[in-house]
C-alpha cells in the first residue's frame, strides 16, 4: 500500500463529508500500520491537505455564520415591497387588483410617488397577466394612471411557469433591467396538475421565483384571489396552501372599503425585513367614457384583519364550505378524517364546516372510522 493507495482513501473519506484534520488522522493510522514501507508524515499530511480543498456534494447544505456577510435589503416601495423577493397581493375577484398593479406600474415607470412613498428614477415593468388582453384592459388602465408606456412590457403568449416557462422568464429578464415583475393571478401560471393545496407543490413552484427575484435583484409582486372560507387570521385567506405565504417575504391585502363602494384598502399582512407599513386608502374614480382608476387617498388605521372582516359576509364564507362538501363527496362517502383532513388545508373553521354540514344534510356513519356522503 503506498502514496496511490492513500490519496484514493483520502477522496473516500473527503465525499463522505470528513473534514482535513479527520482524513489526516485516518492515513496516519492507516500508514503506520498498513504501508510498506511508511511514507513521510509530511507526504501524508500533504495527501490530507490536498484532498481537504475539494468540495463535497455534502458543503453546499451547510454554511457557517462566521463567513456570513451581512446583507441590507433594498425596497421597490419602502416597506412593503422589498427587491429581491416575491411579495403577494391577495384580494378578492373583481375588488380591483389589476387597477392598482397599474396604479404601482404607473409610478414606477414615472418615478412619481405612490401612497406617499417616493419611487426613485423610473424603472421598467413586465406584466405576466393570463386574465387580462393587453389591448382591451392593461393598455387602458395603464394610459388611465399615465404609466410610461414605453417601460412596460407583457406577456403576449400565455406559458406557465414550469422548467421551460422559467427559461423563457429568464431570457426576457437577461435582455432588459426589470425593477417589477407582475405575476397576475400566480395559481393560473402553475404547472399543470400542480395542486395548489399541497404544502410541497407550491413551496417548490414559489421557490424559483424567489430565486429569480434574488438573482436579478427585482421584486416580484404575485396576485391571488382571496378564497371565500372564514379564517382567524388574513394571512389564512387566500385561496391555496398557507405555503404561498410562507414562501414570500411581504404580503399585501386589498379589499373593498365597509363604508364606502368605491373606497379600497390596501393593507400590509405580513413584512419579513420591515416593520408593517400603514393601511393605505384608494378610491376608485369612475370618468365618462374613460377606464376608471385608482387615486390614493392617504393611509387608513385598519389592520389586516380589520380588513377582511370588513370586506366578508357570512354567507359567503358558509356558501365556499359547502362547495367544498359538494365537490369532495360529489362521487360519494368519504372519511372524516380526510374530509377534516383537507377542510384545513382551506382554512375552514370547524363551526363554519359544521353548519355547512347542517345547512347540507350531510351524513354520517358514525363510529371512529365515520364516513360522511350527500343526501341521497
Amino acid at each position: 500500500m503506498g502514496q496511490v493507495t492513500l490519496a484514493s482513501i483520502a477522496g473516500s473519506l473527503r465525499r463522505r463529508g470528513l473534514h482535513q484534520d479527520l482524513i489526516a488522522g485516518c492515513l496516519h493510522e492507516i500508514n503506520e500500520n498498513a504501508c510498506v514501507p511508511p511514507l513521510d508524515e509530511e507526504e501524508v499530511e500533504s495527501i490530507a491537505v490536498s484532498m481537504g480543498r475539494y468540495e463535497t456534494p455534502i458543503d453546499k447544505y451547510f454554511g457557517n455564520m462566521a463567513d456570513v456577510e451581512p446583507r441590507e435589503v433594498e425596497f421597490l416601495i419602502d416597506q412593503y415591497i422589498p427587491l429581491g423577493c416575491v411579495t403577494i397581493l391577495d384580494g378578492d375577484p373583481g375588488v380591483g387588483k389589476s387597477y392598482i398593479t397599474a396604479n404601482l406600474a404607473a409610478s414606477i415607470t414615472t418615478g412619481r410617488k405612490w401612497a406617499g412613498i417616493d419611487t426613485g428614477e423610473p424603472k421598467r415593468v413586465l406584466f405576466m397577466s393570463i386574465e387580462d388582453d393587453a389591448d382591451a384592459v392593461l393598455s387602458p388602465r395603464l394610459t388611465q394612471h399615465k404609466a410610461n408606456l414605453a417601460l412596460v412590457d407583457y406577456m403576449e403568449e400565455d406559458f406557465v411557469l414550469d422548467e421551460d416557462g422559467l427559461d423563457i422568464l429568464r431570457w426576457k429578464l437577461d435582455r432588459h433591467k426589470y425593477s417589477l415583475v407582475i405575476i397576475d393571478p400566480v395559481t393560473a401560471f402553475m404547472p399543470a396538475g400542480a395542486d395548489m393545496y399541497r404544502a410541497n407543490e407550491v413551496r417548490g413552484f414559489m421557490k424559483p421565483l424567489a430565486k429569480i427575484a434574488r438573482e436579478y435583484n427585482l421584486a416580484v409582486l404575485v396576485v391571488r384571489h382571496l378564497r371565500k372560507a372564514e379564517t382567524d387570521s388574513a394571512i389564512h385567506r387566500g385561496i391555496g396552501s398557507i405555503d404561498f405565504i410562507a414562501a414570500v417575504r411581504s404580503a399585501l391585502i386589498f379589499a373593498k372599503s365597509k363604508d364606502d363602494d368605491d373606497l379600497r384598502i390596501m393593507a400590509h399582512a405580513k413584512a419579513s425585513y420591515s416593520r408593517l407599513g400603514k393601511s393605505q386608502k384608494f378610491m376608485m374614480v369612475e370618468s365618462r367614457g374613460r377606464v376608471a382608476w385608482m387615486r390614493w387617498e392617504g393611509e387608513s388605521e385598519a389592520s389586516a384583519d380589520d380588513v377582511l372582516t370588513a370586506a366578508s359576509s357570512k354567507p359567503q364564507k358558509l356558501d365556499g364550505a359547502e362547495n367544498f362538501l359538494k365537490q369532495i363527496l360529489a362521487n360519494g362517502p368519504v372519511s372524516f378524517k380526510t374530509v377534516m383532513l383537507q377542510a384545513e388545508a382551506r382554512c375552514f373553521s370547524d363551526s363554519t364546516l359544521k353548519r355547512a354540514r347542517k345547512e347540507l344534510g350531510v351524513k354520517s356513519s358514525g363510529g371512529p372510522n365515520a364516513m360522511l356522503s350527500l343526501p341521497d
